[in-house]
């Protein structure tokens, strides 16, 4: 399963913070119509341990790179996985920790919810 990471801003700025999730790219379409003023864009990515679409408000866990104090994590975030289940998105993040020395950032979006005002991801730490 995937979903549409929703972003705001000009891709060529160092601004494009992450306002959302939505089930599709035709739901991240119609707001692009709906809002021309927000520059809005999206990226599709999987949901890693989802075996069906996850429902409306459902909370997805998103793994960004760079951790809490890292500028361009809440700036120009560079998403690497999304999961459903925090308790998976936590073992990825200390897989990769482990691995590759990453440091990453985890991130809480209520699928379906838009929030243009508040580029705050609901950080959560590990």
């Amino acid at each position: 399963m995937s979903v549409q990471l929703v972003f705001i801003g000009d891709f060529t700025s160092n601004y494009n913070p992450i306002v959302g999730v939505v089930a599709d790219e035709a739901t991240a379409l119609k707001l692009f119509h709906r809002h021309p003023e927000r520059k809005i864009s999206w990226e599709k990515i999987a949901v890693s341990d989802a075996i069906e679409m996850p429902a409306p408000g459902s909370l997805l866990w998103v793994l960004i790179q760079g951790g809490p104090f890292s500028p361009t994590a809440y700036s120009s975030p560079s998403p690497v996985a999304a999961y459903a289940d925090r308790g998976r998105a936590i073992e990825e993040i200390a897989r990769r920790e482990e691995l590759y020395g990453e440091e990453l950032l985890l991130c809480c979006l209520p699928l379906g919810t838009i929030d243009f005002t508040a580029p705050d991801w609901s950080y959560t730490g590990s």
